[in-house]
């Protein structure tokens, strides 16, 4: 087996983006492991760390990718386009890290 890919995201919601609006947004992130290839998984939820750490980053999603070429495919894919047409008029800040590990 190769070198799998995470793609971790650190999301911070402008005050005004309701509850509904973020779990919209989250279930349509979770919808893309059926439709792209090369998604392994995706997990997502509310920071639950009691460290005080999150610098108002309160959701993070980690998406694991079975390489690195599955995930340029998730970057350009259209599903992925439309995601981020949702999801980036309702983020303060946004923080990606990719980490591949084998």
């Amino acid at each position: 087996m190769g070198w799998m890919v995470r793609h971790m995201l650190m999301l911070q919601f402008h005050a005004e983006a309701s509850a509904l609006q973020i779990k919209q947004v989250l279930q349509q992130f979770s919808a893309l492991a059926c439709c792209i290839d090369g998604i392994c998984s995706i997990e997502l939820g509310e920071n639950i760390n009691p460290e005080n750490l999150a610098k108002s980053f309160s959701h993070g999603v980690l998406v694991t990718f079975a390489d690195l070429t599955a995930r340029d495919q998730y970057l350009i894919h259209p599903e992925h386009k439309a995601l981020q047409q949702s999801l980036i008029p309702l983020l303060a800040d946004l923080l990606v890290l990719d980490l591949q590990s084998g």
